[in-house]
């Protein structure tokens, strides 16, 4: 239990709360727990269409919770202390 909090902390999971949709809230945390990711690899990993894929990608990239890097792969964010 106490690995999985130092590999998963908290606030992970109370960003992930405050999300408005189910789907939002299923690609964060998958993207969590398999980064990197593809936008088709979220799609498929969850079993969802297309375009709520990618509305839960854009409105977690607006929002600053994940990050898409040069090859196309999103990462969940890090905040800095």
């Amino acid at each position: 239990m106490e690995l999985k909090r130092l590999l998963y902390p908290r606030e992970y999971f109370e960003k992930m709360r405050q999300l408005k949709t189910l789907a939002e809230k299923l690609v964060y945390l998958y993207i969590l727990l398999t980064q990197p990711q593809t936008s088709s690899g979220v799609k498929q990993g969850l079993g969802i269409c297309k375009a709520s894929a990618a509305k839960a990608l854009q409105r977690l990239e607006r929002e600053g919770l994940i990050a898409q890097d040069s090859y196309l792969l999103y990462w969940v964010t890090v905040e800095k202390a």
